[in-house]
């Protein structure tokens, strides 16, 4: 994630969840379709389920979704334009449809029964329209790829509950500082980026002129090492990262691809020139 767009999208993500929560997003009085777009990925500080928050165009209403592990991290890798060395589901369903000159619409999101969200993939072809029944999750990763419109029918604003959701991906100020987007390198992705078995925390993004990007580390990398300690997970990089080391710099090793670099990152900014 950008940097820019990283803090923008903490602080809308943050009054979109406050709003909801105090119960003071209006909504829509009468039962149709809004389009909405996706605010971020949060998690249920509950639960620890990851939850798709959905905005409406013009900020008034959020709307968060539960969705899985997998389908969660195909998001994210989308909205962060993070690619895979292989394509992962929802871009192997995506070159299927292209190969048949097909596209994805519009997506809807339609109902909630029984605790589950229930949606609709509205394919194009040749002029002619087609609704598929879809999970939400998969409806989403598919619309995100093909920049296609998001809705949601605004009867269901006032069936679902809301929750304190926090973002993993770019809360953290130390992160913020340094220019990090990162996510868990879950064994799905590790496969995904042809490291299988690795253990790590993977760099969704890197702000242009920040402090990671200045001293190498690239969209992409998985931090496996800091200062000395293993990382295996966000929690551990967050712990490393508010340990402040005996130097200006954080000791970093990552992979990238088949290679291991050691990399030095100064905490400090760049003197000016």
């Amino acid at each position: 994630m950008r940097a820019g767009r990283a803090g923008t999208l903490c602080l809308w993500l943050t009054v979109l969840v406050v709003m909801v929560w105090l119960g003071v997003a209006p909504a829509l009085r009468a039962a149709e379709n809004v389009e909405m777009r996706v605010a971020g990925v949060a998690e249920d500080p509950l639960s620890n389920s990851p939850i798709v928050v959905l905005e409406d165009l013009k900020g008034d209403v959020a709307f968060p979704i539960w969705v899985g592990l997998t389908e969660a991290q195909a998001i994210m890798l989308e909205l962060e334009g993070v690619r895979a060395p292989r394509p992962l589901t929802h871009d192997l369903v995506k070159r299927i449809l292209e190969s048949v000159n097909s596209r994805v619409a519009k997506i809807t999101v339609t109902d909630l029964r029984d605790n589950t969200f229930f949606a609709r993939v509205t394919l194009e072809r040749g002029g002619e329209m087609s609704d598929i029944d879809s999970r939400p999750s998969d409806a989403i990763a598919l619309a995100l790829r093909f920049k296609a419109p998001i809705y949601v029918n605004s009867a269901l604003f006032e069936r679902v509950s809301a929750v304190h959701l926090k973002q993993r991906t770019s809360q953290d100020l130390v992160r913020r500082r340094l220019g990090l987007a990162v996510q868990d390198l879950t064994p799905p992705l590790a496969e995904a980026f042809e490291m299988p078995g690795a253990e790590g925390v993977l760099i969704a993004g890197v702000g242009g002129s920040s402090p990671a990007a200045r001293d190498g580390v690239k969209r992409g990398d998985v931090i496996v090492e800091v200062n000395g300690a293993k990382v295996k997970n966000v929690d551990e990089l967050d712990r490393l990262l508010r340990t402040p080391p005996a130097e200006a710099a954080l000791m970093m090793v990552v992979l990238r691809g088949k290679e291991t670099l050691r990399l030095t990152i100064h905490t400090t900014p760049a003197p000016p020139r």
